[in-house]
């Protein structure tokens, strides 16, 4: 009778525990689905994401070439939100803009234009500036393989008088450009060329000028004297500035 008795608990024990182990397993399972669930859903909202802002630049693309001016200033925002929302495209808007603005700036200054496009070009130079002076240097190389050559090409532009306070433009190409009454307040421009440029009446209050070259530019009225830094800069210009203080 005993023996029945012990048979029974033991057979009652192992039942038990056969059904905790099961319990265990099943919640385990669970747990591990669920997880799989939430990657993939996070995966698949990643992946919406991605498609969104692929269509998102491809559409700023189009409206930037439009005849409109209307339609070109609304692609240009749009690529100003796409540099807040997407690092790894930053460099791609960085290099569509910098281009436009070449283009619009040979058109401002083409007297065989009409005066209202010329008037519209400088427009948009302005609001593609504005955008350009969000950008972020540290973000250039994020998803980018060779990030040997990122300068900001805006060579032979007409430029004047337009504002890049506060802009951060590393190793910007600035030369052979008529950057005529421009202001650089606060601007980091360190490593960035300027040989042969116009600079007459340029303001550099607190810019970073660290290792710029300036050759052969003209400097004829522009301030260097309140400028951050100097540092390695090559100042030789054509046209002498004010004395300078660093």
């Amino acid at each position: 009778m005993t023996q029945k008795i012990l048979i029974g608990c033991l057979a009652a024990i192992i039942a038990l525990i056969g059904t905790i182990i099961k319990a265990s397993s099943d919640a385990n399972i669970a747990a591990i689905k669920a997880a799989t669930d939430d990657a993939i859903a996070k995966e698949k909202i990643a992946m919406q994401h991605k498609i969104l802002l692929e269509s998102k630049f491809k559409d700023s693309k189009r409206q930037i070439q439009k005849k409109d001016s209307t339609a070109r200033i609304n692609g240009i925002i749009t690529m100003g939100e796409l540099l807040a929302e997407s690092a790894g495209k930053q460099w791609s808007i960085v290099e569509i803009l910098s281009e436009f603005i070449h283009v619009k700036s040979v058109a401002r200054k083409n007297l065989n234009i009409k005066l209202e496009n010329r008037k519209e070009a400088k427009e948009e130079i302005i609001a593609a500036i504005n955008i350009l002076k969000r950008r972020d240097p540290n973000k250039d190389n994020e998803n980018q393989k060779d990030v040997s050559n990122r300068i900001v090409k805006l060579a032979k532009s007409n430029l004047y008088e337009t504002d890049f306070g506060d802009a951060h433009f590393p190793n910007a190409d600035f030369s052979d450009s008529d950057l005529t009454n421009i202001s650089f307040e606060k601007a980091d421009l360190t490593g960035s060329f300027f040989r042969r440029s116009y600079l007459t009446g340029a303001g550099f209050d607190q810019a970073d000028l660290t290792g710029a070259d300036l050759g052969g530019a003209d400097l004829r009225g522009a301030d260097l004297s309140r400028s951050k830094s100097l540092l390695n800069a090559n100042l030789k210009p054509t046209f002498r500035t004010s004395i300078l203080r660093h």
